[in-house]
């Protein structure tokens, strides 16, 4: 979900890179079973093999992130008390 992805990136004020392939467990099972057999011969091979779909940079003041975060973090206090 797009939203999502550019809310995480502007709340958490990071970049949100999202993988090509969607079943990323799977992905990473059988990364780890290649580099056990040898396929493949260590993390960097590994990296060759990342395909970025898209890409979300923060695009929101870093007071309206922390704003909204506080709000969120109050919020969840009262759900989980």
């Amino acid at each position: 979900n797009s939203f999502v992805c550019q809310f995480l990136a502007d709340i958490l004020q990071i970049s949100i890179d999202v993988p090509c392939g969607t079943e990323t467990t799977a992905l990473g099972a059988a990364y780890l079973a290649g580099l056990k057999a040898g396929v493949y011969k260590g993390l960097d091979d590994l990296s060759l093999q990342w395909q970025c779909k898209a890409s979300y940079k923060p695009s929101m003041e870093s007071g309206d992130a922390d704003q909204l975060y506080r709000e969120w973090s109050g919020y969840l206090g009262k759900i989980v008390n």
